[in-house]
């Protein structure tokens, strides 16, 4: 996310070992990359709860800890984001869904649009969920377990489109801060 990394892995930029468009499926998660990484692929629960947003400015080596695989989410993060993405598109779960409605003159904005949608959207329902760099990082950042837990990482747009991206094919893994990043 954002060119940060965890664990020796980049977390960002969009060549996230995968692409494929939205739709059913979402972007394949391929091998290497964002999301696997760590000493032992463990970290913190968290402490906390939310609602609360990411906190802005984290460095490099403010991530501690990070997940062994995209796979390695919360299927019930993973299931309020694809509601959530579904609730504001209108779309079933795994569609190919353009993002019709959201401001921007083109695909970059549109994304950032609708990340800025859906983490409003789960901070409301009780959810941490932010952007690692409001405005600039191709993914959105959600934790249940407060500022001080994992992060996971869900790459929920389709640059090419712009077109939602569902879960499970969403999914970055999660990422772990420093608890002194916290509010």
């Amino acid at each position: 996310m954002g060119g940060s990394s965890a664990g020796g892995s980049s977390l960002g930029g969009s060549s996230l070992g995968g692409g494929s468009a939205g739709g059913a499926g979402g972007a394949a998660t391929g091998g290497g990359g964002a999301g696997e990484g760590g000493a032992d692929c463990s970290g913190p629960e968290g402490t906390g709860s939310g609602p609360c947003e990411f906190p802005q400015g984290v460095p490099d080596d403010g991530f501690i800890a990070s997940a062994c695989s995209f796979a390695d989410t919360d299927p019930a993060v993973d299931a309020a984001v694809n509601g959530v993405m579904q609730s504001l598109t209108g779309c079933g779960v795994s569609s190919d869904c353009p993002l019709v409605g959201f401001p921007g003159a083109n695909a970059d904005e549109v994304c950032q649009s609708w990340f800025a949608a859906v983490t409003a959207e789960l901070r409301a329902q009780g959810y941490c969920a932010g952007q690692h760099a409001v405005g600039s990082t191709d993914e959105i950042a959600v934790s249940n377990t407060g500022c001080d837990g994992r992060w996971y990482g869900y790459h929920i747009c389709n640059y090419g489109g712009p077109k939602v991206v569902w879960n499970p094919g969403a999914r970055r893994g999660w990422w772990a801060i420093d608890p002194g990043y916290c509010p």
